[in-house]
């Protein structure tokens, strides 16, 4: 019984969030659109069987789009510091739960703290950084607890069973053709990423630091 609500609150609640979370963006850029985007999320992408499974990622991705959200909703009025702390709050949990999220983390604080005005850039770098910082503690207070460093991972050992252990930190090593061919066209890589890719070029005309934001942080993702 207490597992059957781990994911209640772990997966699912973070599916409805991001769904509404979507609606909400996709409204202001194309008004009445919003739900349409948010039901094409929610059943034809990868949300719709991660919903449902015990797996860090969808909550890694609502907390990442939360901070994006947060600051395309506080762009109007400007990026405050308690803007910034919030942001910062966000990603530091989402690369806690999901150390890979910590991409997204550190382009999402770059953009809130220097990409939008330059006045006031340090307060807000204090504001952001102090913030992750909480945000992302879990992480290493954990690895302390249970593997005695707060330098060390669970995912150091990590293989495939029957595998040898990877060799290097986190499966990361040198490229090989098939690993790029794998991460540029099959079976993921851009080729799912197409569309939206597509509608982000088309966001430039109306929102363009936002959509060089979100082209900025494809190209990361694929490079990592």
């Amino acid at each position: 019984r207490i597992f059957w609500g781990l994911p209640l609150w772990a997966t699912v609640l973070p599916a409805l969030v991001l769904l509404l979370l979507v609606r909400r963006i996709a409204d202001d850029v194309e008004p009445g659109m919003g739900i349409a985007a948010a039901v094409t999320l929610g059943t034809a992408t990868l949300v719709l069987p991660f919903a449902t499974l015990y797996f860090s990622h969808l909550l890694a991705a609502t907390l990442t789009f939360g901070a994006f959200a947060l600051l395309w909703l506080a762009r109007a009025r400007g990026p405050r510091s308690a803007t910034l702390a919030a942001l910062g709050l966000l990603a530091g949990f989402a690369a806690a739960t999901e150390s890979s999220a910590g991409v997204a983390a550190l382009l999402l604080g770059i953009y809130g703290v220097y990409g939008v005005t330059r006045s006031g850039w340090v307060a807000r770098a204090v504001a952001f950084g102090g913030a992750f910082a909480i945000g992302v503690a879990p992480m290493p207070l954990f690895n302390w607890w249970a593997l005695g460093s707060p330098l060390r991972s669970p995912y150091e050992g990590w293989h495939y069973p029957g595998r040898p252990v990877a060799s290097a930190s986190f499966g990361f090593g040198i490229p090989t053709p098939r690993s790029l061919l794998a991460v540029l066209l099959y079976p993921t890589g851009l080729v799912l990423l197409a569309a939206g890719v597509a509608g982000t070029i088309l966001l430039l005309r109306r929102r363009r630091p936002e959509a060089a934001l979100i082209l900025v942080l494809v190209v990361a993702f694929v490079v990592a």
